[in-house]
């Protein structure tokens, strides 16, 4: 019987929308819509309409966000895949 217990909540950006795991990296990788105003405030403007969205990074194996390693991505990303 297995026991699905909440470890620790891990605050991952704005509006995560998809999410990739790395078995053999021990890397999860977050993405994040930040479609909102109220999100974090993108590095670059676009011309697509819309704010850019990000990718942050959680390490397995110390259930900590990875300092320092976040991706800036297009308007809106819609998922994420690791291989």
């Amino acid at each position: 019987m297995r026991n699905y217990t909440l470890l620790k909540r891990i605050n991952s950006g704005y509006q995560p929308f998809g999410i990739a795991a790395d078995d053999g990296l021990y890397i999860v990788a977050v993405v994040n819509a930040n479609l909102s105003p109220e999100g974090n405030k993108p590095h670059h403007s676009t011309n697509c309409g819309g704010r850019n969205g990000n990718v942050s990074f959680i390490d397995l194996r110390t259930m900590e966000l990875i300092p320092n390693l976040r991706s800036e991505v297009t308007v809106f990303p819609y998922g994420a895949t690791a291989r």
